[in-house]
């Protein structure tokens, strides 16, 4: 970002394919961010490199006690790789090094790079949780305590949405699911209160409980 520039902050994935309302302020904003006076950084971007990789390490004094944790970076925060530029859509490893520096392991598996199906669950739910059950299946079988995702409509649908694939597969998956921003919060040592745990609609207790141990 050029010297006296802005930096807008968001945990929502955004590129310059996404339209916006046509909403004078916004679109007064948008032409800002287009001539290049903001730049656009999502918080995992942030976080995952440079200074606020640094910062981290400092503030993770409390660490995640070696929780295996599972990382779900979805679809959108990596496509379009030509104009975001972040990491390698095939190969990210932003959230791995987050979770280390977090002082947890961070577990590989195929379907931490796919759709999570929030897109088409109104109009296709079957197509959708066909989607949602390849993460969350496979984040267990590999042994993960709990997954983490930087996108808020992923953690959405891989909490809430359990639910759903409890009542159409008879199997009570119960996976803890992290948004990024808590997992930090977690390492740095900040309260299930003031976390909102209790919001989630899968029971983050088992986490809870194997860092206290």
């Amino acid at each position: 970002m050029e010297s006296g520039g802005e930096a807008l902050l968001t945990s929502v994935e955004s590129h310059p394919l996404l339209e916006v309302p046509q909403n004078t302020a916004v679109v007064q904003f948008q032409e800002r961010i287009d001539d290049g006076g903001v730049e656009v950084l999502h918080f995992l971007w942030l976080v995952a490199a440079g200074e606020g990789y640094e910062l981290l390490q400092a503030a993770a004094h409390k660490g995640l006690k070696g929780l295996k944790v599972a990382p779900f970076y979805g679809c959108q925060i990596l496509r379009p790789s030509k104009l975001l530029g972040f990491e390698d859509p095939d190969r990210p490893e932003s959230l791995e090094r987050i979770i280390e520096a977090c002082g947890g392991e961070a577990i590989d598996y195929p379907a931490k790079i796919k759709c999570c199906g929030f897109p088409i669950i109104q109009a296709r739910e079957e197509v959708a949780l066909a989607e949602l059950i390849q993460p969350i299946e496979q984040a267990m079988e590999a042994g993960a305590d709990a997954m983490v995702t930087p996108c808020p409509l992923c953690h959405l649908s891989l909490d809430a949405w359990q639910s759903k694939l409890r009542e159409q597969t008879g199997r009570d998956f119960a996976m803890p699911v992290l948004h990024l921003s808590q997992l930090i919060g977690v390492a740095a040592g900040l309260e299930s209160s003031e976390l909102k745990f209790k919001r989630h609609v899968v029971s983050l207790d088992p986490v809870v409980e194997k860092l206290t141990v």
